[in-house]
């Protein structure tokens, strides 16, 4: 009875151990820096203090200057890809400005730098005006969770410790797919 009994208990034992290799893997999740990501939020405190102007939730809406009954919504997205980063604007015209609306509404490329990667800081070399590598380079530390990236950046100023937290979900990259090169139409 014994005998029958372990036999039984390991056999049970093992079935516990081959089925729970079997479930089933979420592999959905992507949490490679490789992609195009959506700013959601970003957050910036001197000395510990919210900058409100410089802090932002995005999609945001502003009006534009001048220009009564007319608002624009703005959302950035991210891109890292070869080596590249790369900024990109998205605009939507609510409202119309006579001879001006036509064409306004679409993904704008602003700014394009080369990154590297090591371990969990991100180092952005960038550009002057011409075009070439300028002598500033920007380090953030940044996290993955599932679609989630978080991004930190520290820099001191005259004006105290300056904190930049950004927040970002990843996207397809149709998001910015066709991105127009240039200028935004307006500043």
């Amino acid at each position: 009875m014994g005998k029958k009994l372990s036999s039984i208990l390991l056999i049970l034992v093992m079935a516990v151990c081959l089925l729970s290799g079997c479930g089933k893997k979420d592999s959905t999740k992507n949490t490679t820096l490789e992609g195009t990501w959506e700013i959601r939020e970003r957050i910036v405190t001197v000395d510990g203090v919210k900058d409100e102007e410089d802090s932002v939730i995005l999609p945001y809406k502003k009006p534009i200057d001048g220009v009564d009954g007319v608002e624009v919504i703005m959302q950035q997205y991210m891109q890292f890809k070869n080596g590249k980063v790369k900024l990109f604007m998205k605009i939507t015209l609510i409202g119309e400005v006579p001879g001006v609306s036509e064409g306004m509404d679409g993904v704008y490329l602003v700014q394009e730098d080369e990154y590297s990667v090591k371990d969990n800081t991100i180092t952005v070399l960038s550009k002057d005006e011409e075009g070439n590598d300028s002598e500033e380079k920007v380090k953030v530390t940044y996290t993955i969770k599932g679609n989630e990236l978080t991004m930190t950046s520290l820099n001191q100023s005259e004006l105290g410790e300056r904190v930049t937290v950004v927040k970002l979900i990843k996207v397809s990259d149709s998001e910015v797919a066709g991105a127009i090169e240039g200028p935004l139409p307006f500043e």
